[in-house]
């Protein structure tokens, strides 16, 4: 994810930074049909084969080049205002599984303070649930990641609250899952569940209804998040709109030769126009997925940091008291 200043000078600067931007592949694609333009238009060696573009005469392809560039552009803003969607659920329902997850261990932890047990296994389950519930994020965010790259999950470095404290065959355990989260989610419904049972949790088991209801509504937006990642944008869609990028690509200089007299503004209103289409067109395809390991994409590395240093203020004992 980059984070940006967006007052002052700062808006002029940002249009000239290249990590994470749109622009160089744009440009990229975008510079041959702009020389091919202007040497079209500077030899007019074979205009005779391209009258059928010609402006001259009826106007007709004039409106068919306008015809063709509005259903392109119609196009790509469609596929780009549902990327933005799609972008914009899938963060939104990241951050909401963090939420609920935090909400549900404040409120676990908190139903521990008039328990009748003594001291020492508040204090274990209290560590044991912080360090699973760590995990459970970082494994999440781990197989949100991962669903475009192929990889195994916990292939990137989150930070986990002291993963010595979880014992060896737990840990096998885990790697060997390729079900990583249920398998954690199940274990912190266990440990509550026994603790309940034990005493630690020393509220009415109705009072208890709202952190397991946060805990399995945190799992409700990981399967909304893994959603967005997991389905990817419409084949069919993807395909039309590339195909007609290609064309237009092929075509504009063709045409942008005919709408001037000069090779320099030929080459200029070629460059412009595929740069646009382009760049618009890549946006969409940044957009389309927010997780993985792209300049754009989600950081997931520092939501687990956060998340870390929120579940740490239940083990200090200094914080506990109001």
């Amino acid at each position: 994810m980059i984070y940006y200043e967006r007052r002052g000078i700062y808006q002029v600067l940002n249009i000239f930074k290249l990590h994470g931007s749109t622009f160089p592949p744009a440009f990229l694609a975008a510079v041959l049909p702009g020389v091919f333009a202007g040497v079209l238009q500077h030899t007019r060696v074979f205009r005779e084969y391209f009258d059928v573009l010609t402006l001259s005469g009826t106007g007709s392809s004039t409106a068919v080049w306008g015809g063709f560039t509005f259903v392109l552009g119609f196009l790509l803003m469609f596929r780009l205002a549902q990327s933005y969607h799609r972008f914009w659920c899938g963060t939104t329902a990241a951050y909401a599984m963090r939420a609920s997850w935090l909400e549900s261990t404040f409120a676990l932890c908190a139903a521990t303070r008039h328990s009748s047990r003594e001291p020492e296994a508040i204090g274990i389950f209290k560590h044991l649930l912080v360090r699973l519930v760590s995990i459970l994020h970082a494994v999440a965010l781990a197989d949100l990641e991962d669903q475009n790259d192929g990889g195994q999950l916990l292939a990137i470095d989150l930070e986990i609250i002291d993963g010595r404290g979880v014992n060896s065959q737990t840990w096998a355990r885990l790697m060997e899952s390729d079900r990583k989260v249920d398998l954690v989610f199940q274990w912190i419904q266990g440990l509550c569940t026994e603790n309940l049972e034990h005493g630690v949790l020393s509220v009415p088991a109705p009072l208890l209804a709202h952190p397991w209801q946060a805990l399995s509504k945190g799992m409700v937006h990981f399967r909304e998040a893994r959603k967005v990642g997991e389905i990817p944008f419409p084949f069919p869609f993807a395909q039309t709109v590339d195909c007609l990028l290609f064309l237009h690509w092929f075509v504009c200089p063709v045409v942008s030769s005919e709408y001037t007299k000069s090779s320099g503004w030929s080459a200029v209103f070629a460059f412009l126009q595929v740069f646009l289409m382009w760049a618009l067109n890549r946006l969409a395809i940044e957009l389309e997925n927010p997780f993985g390991h792209d300049a754009n994409d989600m950081d997931c590395v520092g939501l687990q940091v956060d998340f870390n240093k929120s579940l740490l203020t239940l083990l200090d004992p200094d914080l506990q008291d109001a």
